[in-house]
């Protein structure tokens, strides 16, 4: 489950109390930090840990990037209802729909989504 709300550009409310049981929420945003939302960049340098460890250049630059899930369901041509299941080390289940489902689970009203053309799970606003 993704924590961030892409369409207001925060941490979502509802799902950081989901995840802690309402007790951690602002804790837990900033553990998380800021996410830039570019798409692209550095994000700074290794850290001395790695450079120490495992021999990584002080110069190696930090870049965001997504897992193998969100890939997949981004790069096939899903339409509404059709599904993927990954067997893989997450066993997931991912599934293209027409509107949302998380705002149940985040407490959130059902809005109009007519106009969203997106065909990843999200939360509304």
């Amino acid at each position: 489950m993704n924590l961030w709300h892409i369409g207001r550009g925060k941490w979502h409310d509802g799902l950081l109390d989901l995840a802690t049981e309402k007790t951690g929420a602002k804790d837990l945003a900033t553990k998380l930090g800021p996410v830039p939302e570019d798409g692209g960049g550095s994000m700074g340098k290794v850290c001395k840990y790695f450079v120490d460890k495992y021999g990584f250049n002080p110069d190696c630059d930090i870049a965001p990037f997504t897992g193998d899930n969100p890939s997949t369901i981004l790069a096939l041509p899903l339409q509404p209802s059709d599904a993927i299941v990954s067997l893989g080390t997450s066993t997931t289940f991912l599934m293209a729909t027409d509107g949302t489902i998380l705002h149940r689970l985040a407490g959130e009203q059902q809005t109009d989504n007519t106009q969203n053309t997106s065909r990843i799970l999200h939360t509304t606003s």
